[in-house]
């Protein structure tokens, strides 16, 4: 069984639609999920200058998402090529960006479903 609560001292969510951070307690996961999503999230919060993905529109998203995967398949190349200018953090930041455009996606879809 899990438990949400809202991080202590966190406001509603802001103008542009950002929701205060959730505190997930007592939830059984992959530990490699775990991580995962502390990566992603870390990832996340970089950006959060920008606007809010519910700001545009899914066809924007699903864009980016093809962008990203390609900008990552560039980076894979460097990689198996054994340039030297391929770094394994570059590969992984790339795969976070993919992630994040699946999570904003679904996310698009799914609030598109509510209406």
């Amino acid at each position: 069984m899990s438990e949400i609560h809202p991080a202590p001292g966190q406001p509603g969510g802001d103008p542009v639609g950002k929701q205060p951070p959730i505190v997930l307690t007592t939830v059984e996961c992959r530990a490699e999920l775990a991580r995962f999503v502390r990566m992603l999230e870390g990832h996340l919060t970089q950006t959060d200058y920008k606007a809010h993905w519910r700001t545009v529109e899914t066809n924007y998203l699903r864009s980016r998402l093809v962008h990203e995967f390609m900008e990552w398949q560039t980076e894979r190349r460097r990689v198996d090529e054994k340039r030297r200018s391929a770094k394994p953090h570059h590969e992984i930041h790339e795969l976070l960006d993919i992630a994040a455009f699946c999570m904003m996606t679904v996310d698009s879809i799914l609030e598109g479903l509510d209406d």
